[in-house]
Order: C-alpha cells, then structure tokens, then sequence
C-alpha cells in the first residue's frame, strides 16, 4: 500500500464534509485547483495521482481527518465504496474486512453461505471461520439454512451487512 504524507495531502488536496469529496488545492497540468480528486477505478474505489505514484481517496480522507495513515484497510460500513463519509469509514484487519462483504454477483441461492446440495438434496449452510470452513448442516428448505448461517454469522463476528447486495459505483443496489 502506497503512503501518503499528512502534509502532502493538506497541501494538494481540499476535503468538503458537505459533499464528501476531494478536491484539487493546486494546479496540475491538465487539472485546475478546485477540479474534483481522482477517478472512478474498476474496483468501485476512486483514486487519485499523486507523486508519481497511485491512492485510494478514502484513505487520504481518512487520513486528512485524522492526521494519520489509517494502519490496515479501510471498511466502508454500508458497502458503497464511493460513500466516504467518516462515520462510513473504520479501520480494520483484513479478516474483519471480508466479514463485511457484499454477496457475490456468482450466489445462485440468493443468500451468503447457503448452497444446494446435488449429494444429498438439501440446502447446505457453511460459513468461514478462523479455524476454517465449518460445516452447519443439511436442511430440507432453504429458511433454515439460511437462519443457521445468520446465528453462525452473530457469533464468529460477521457484521450485520454481511451478504447484502452489492452496489454499484454510484451506491445503487445491483
């Protein structure tokens, strides 16, 4: 992960809590002082170029507000990658990170953890766990499945926006 100074950033960029958004404090060659921070990337995050080298926009924001380099990965509470409002925004580890995803564009059972089963003509419900995939059970239909994965959610830490739809670049529910 690239590092960005705090007073890099207070002398390139402007924050606006109003809006929620980055903007230019100086001239750059083809962008004006005043022109918005960065672009939209594949991944849904915008980022930025700064001193030769590339950054996520929520991580200065972060950093602006809290004079630090956030230390870890920035989770956007709600899923909407382009919401960096600071209260949307935490720093957590990795494993704490991926316990707050969205559902993968690939579920075809419409709920995280919870798959049929070709074996035994079940649903089957799995969640991951720190050590490893646990295996919680077989179900006749799908709502108990489904409920055995959101108890095992409560209690191995997955945040209660785990599995909710993914949204787009512009915070819509794909």
């Amino acid at each position: 992960m690239t590092v960005i100074t705090f007073n890099d950033a207070n002398e390139a960029f402007r924050f606006d809590a109003e809006t929620v958004r980055l903007f230019w404090k100086i001239n750059r060659s083809k962008v004006k002082a005043g022109t918005e921070v960065g672009s939209v990337h594949h991944s849904g995050y915008r980022h930025t170029f700064l001193n030769k080298k590339t950054h996520q926009v929520h991580r200065i924001i972060w950093m602006m507000e809290y004079g630090e380099y956030p230390d870890g990965y920035i989770d956007h509470i709600d899923g909407n990658p382009l919401n960096n409002r600071i209260e949307n925004l935490r720093v957590v580890s990795q494993k704490i990170n991926t316990r707050n995803s969205s559902k993968k564009s690939s579920n075809t059972s419409g709920h995280i953890g919870v798959s049929w089963c070709k074996q035994v003509s079940k649903w089957r419900a799995q969640i991951s766990t720190d050590a490893g995939r646990k295996h919680l059970g077989d179900f006749e239909n799908i709502e108990d499945a489904v409920l055995a994965r959101k108890n095992a959610d409560s209690l191995n830490g997955y945040h209660e926006n785990h599995g909710r739809q993914s949204k787009n670049t512009r915070g819509e529910t794909a």
